[in-house]
């Protein structure tokens, strides 16, 4: 595949995309969910090609040198996403930061954290302060 580095002052069809813009904010009025229009992920309409690739980036970082964890949402999304999700890994932030780039990271051995901290009272210590 060919692929040619193209200007985004020179070759992004401003006027097309700012016609679109007006024609959708002139349907959308009233309701929250219209106040701002999100982009589809799908390629540009005036050309497929521009919309090569997407990255949906999580970036972490550490100190040093150590484990990273997602969130239960950051990992479904990386599943969802797969190869469209990267994962940033910054270690020793704290004095040569090394960035390590990640796609699709849910294919390395990931295991589930259960952390749950809940706290306890006795009934009768509720039922005494009446």
């Amino acid at each position: 595949m060919n692929l040619t580095k193209r200007l985004i002052k020179v070759d992004l069809p401003i006027q097309r995309i700012s016609e679109h813009a007006r024609r959708e904010k002139s349907i959308r009025h009233g309701h929250i969910s219209t106040l701002h229009i999100w982009w589809a992920r799908r390629p540009h309409p005036e050309d497929a090609k521009t919309a090569i690739e997407m990255r949906f980036i999580k970036v972490k970082g550490r100190a040093g040198v150590g484990e990273v964890a997602l969130s239960a949402n950051e990992y479904k999304t990386a599943e969802r996403l797969r190869n469209d999700f990267w994962l940033y890994v910054v270690y020793n932030c704290a004095s040569a930061p090394q960035v390590h780039a990640i796609q699709d990271p849910v294919r390395l051995a990931w295991r589930p954290i259960v952390k749950v901290e809940h706290y306890c009272v006795q009934a009768k210590e509720i039922l005494s302060q009446q």
